[in-house]
């Protein structure tokens, strides 16, 4: 290669294993849809990659996709493909006269049943080729044998003889395979293939983001409130494509940019991007507005310090809110989240319908949560989605998850930087790998369903829903012993309805309320709600999170408490 380039690091390194001979095939994955920078420019990946690797005088360069079938950056490239195509159709029984017309061939070529074929004879009788298939996963899909059709299977085993047959391995050439997720490309061509190395393409990091943002408003100047290293800052996990677009917006409208129109911006795009995998979260409350659990929020600030001073090394990898549905975990972890001060996504359903969608949704969320920087991630039920070691007859779909999962969330890189706020009502649903301590488990809080201070949460509920409050609520102080946050926010709900009004805000009584928890009967699974919350107290981190009367217990007694509940709750037929 003449021209030497300097290379963003992923690019640098497909080089350095193409010219030392360590692979000469490369799948690329994740952000493939950017641009890149080279020379001052800023390409596209398929330019970008011919550019930089095809430089030399020697190098036929070709490429291929289905809907455009087999292509040719220039007219010299071609005339050689088709004095190569007349000889492939003459070893093949077919002599023509003459080369056949672009026109006429190009068409037949989109159909990989003769486009596969035809390039790997030309990989093997000739040396400097590099070939870019785009769109592989179109070809060779991830599926069950059962679900690939012949010509899926035919594919697969074409491009599996590129990474394994002498005649191919003797050439020098180099074939650029790339789809934007790596799970949607059938495994067996980049799992135990010495030749394909499997090679992600990141997203921009913060200092790739400045130099492009620089770029541009030289280019094309914008009136911006803030520096191109704040805009930097605040636009992490966006592609650069992206982050162009938002610039590009601003220079269509009136409004000058700023940081709040960026975060806004931002948020849009990630959200539409994402769909219901991933919802930006914009907390309006933090620890000061839950109420009680003072142990846990003493150990929270201490965790919560720890980031705020970029001390890595005592930050949990996880936090963990276990305990019954409507004790306020939700809640809790987007009050933890915004006293972190990072920003705050919560994962949704990954699970999907279709063969292979699951895992491609989680490969989508975990290669967005390493791009964007410093971030607080809320995962609520995350024993339905996180999934299982072992099979548990969904075709491997709940082990592929945990693999998945597992490998992210026990990468300690991550320290310091992602901070994973998980919630579960079943933490004996989950592996105990998950759970474990240097993963999710560095830090477990149980919630128990009665309120630990409920006339603390009756004044939060209160000044959130717009009510005014009497000074004196020690009648109240009894009836709400045994509730939980959710039936207090109910019964507020309820005695908001008669409650007068005095400038539009209602106004609450003693005999009001009194008389609303006399009559409100809320409806609860005791059984249930015990089960639940020994599976609680079992995973607490530290026993003066637990209120008296599970931290006398003994783990042995608890468990089999547990499993007595768990009999009970199988007999009602609720498990």
């Amino acid at each position: 290669m003449a021209e030497v380039l300097t290379l963003p690091p992923w690019a640098e390194e497909i080089r350095t294993k193409y010219e030392t001979g360590a692979a000469s095939q490369f799948l690329l994955h994740t952000n493939i849809h950017d641009v890149y920078p080279l020379g001052g420019a800023y390409l596209r990946l398929r330019d970008f990659l011919t550019r930089a690797m095809a430089g030399g005088p020697q190098m036929l360069v070709v490429h291929y996709n289905l809907a455009e079938g087999v292509s040719f950056p220039n007219e010299v490239m071609l005339r050689e493909f088709l004095t190569f195509f007349a000889v492939h159709e003459s070893i093949a029984g077919r002599p023509a006269t003459k080369p056949p017309a672009w026109e006429t061939l190009q068409p037949e070529l989109r159909d990989p049943r003769l486009a596969l074929p035809m390039l790997g004879r030309l990989l093997i009788i000739r040396n400097n080729i590099f070939l870019f298939i785009d769109h592989v996963e179109k070809i060779a899909p991830a599926a069950d044998a059962a679900g690939l059709s012949m010509d899926d299977r035919r594919n697969i085993a074409t491009l599996q003889r590129w990474g394994f047959e002498p005649a191919f391995l003797a050439k020098n050439n180099f074939v650029i395979l790339v789809s934007e997720h790596q799970s949607a490309v059938h495994p067996d061509l980049w799992r135990g293939n010495p030749q394909l190395d499997s090679v992600p393409i990141p997203f921009p990091d913060e200092a790739e983001r400045r130099r492009f943002i620089e770029a541009a408003l030289h280019r094309s100047p914008l009136e911006v409130e803030v520096p191109p290293p704040r805009l930097a800052a605040v636009s992490a996990g966006l592609s650069l494509v992206k982050i162009e677009g938002m610039l590009k917006q601003a220079r269509r409208g009136d409004a000058r940019l700023t940081v709040d129109e960026v975060v806004r911006r931002k948020n849009e795009l990630i959200e539409d991007e994402y769909g219901g995998l991933i919802r930006v979260v914009e907390p309006r409350h933090g620890l000061d507005a839950v109420a009680g659990m003072e142990p846990a929020k003493a150990e929270l600030r201490v965790v919560i310090d720890a980031f705020r001073r970029g001390d890595a090394a005592n930050c949990p990898m996880g936090i963990g809110l276990i305990g019954p549905p409507g004790t306020g975990k939700s809640y809790i972890g987007v009050a933890i989240a915004r006293e972190v001060g990072v920003p705050i996504v919560e994962i949704g359903n990954l699970r999907a319908e279709y063969v292979g969608q699951s895992e491609r949704n989680s490969e989508k969320v975990i290669n967005f949560l390493e791009s964007i920087g410093a971030v607080a991630v809320l995962w609520d039920e995350i024993d339905q989605t996180y999934g299982q070691r072992g099979e548990r007859g969904d075709s491997g779909v709940s082990q592929r998850l945990w693999g998945m999962w597992s490998k992210f969330l026990g990468d300690t890189r991550h320290r310091g930087r992602i901070l994973v706020i998980w919630m579960t009502n079943r933490p004996d649903a989950m592996d105990e790998a998950t759970k474990r301590p240097g993963r999710l488990g560095d830090l477990k809080i149980p919630i128990f369903y009665a309120a630990d201070d409920p006339l603390g949460v009756l004044r939060i509920v209160a000044g959130r829903l717009g009510a005014r409050l009497p000074d004196d609520l020690t009648p109240l102080s009894d009836l709400l012993t045994d509730y939980s946050p959710a039936e207090v926010e109910a019964l507020v709900t309820v005695a908001r309805r008669t409650a007068p009004r005095e400038n539009g805000v209602p106004v609450f009584s003693s005999d009001l309320l009194v008389a609303t928890a006399e009559r409100y009967r809320p409806t609860r699974n005791e059984t249930m709600i015990e089960f639940m919350e020994l599976h609680a107290a079992l995973e607490s981190t530290f026993a003066d999170f637990l209120p008296a009367k599970y931290r006398s217990r003994t783990r042995a007694d608890m468990e089999a408490q547990a499993y007595d509940r768990r009999l009970r709750l199988t007999a009602m037929g609720l498990m």
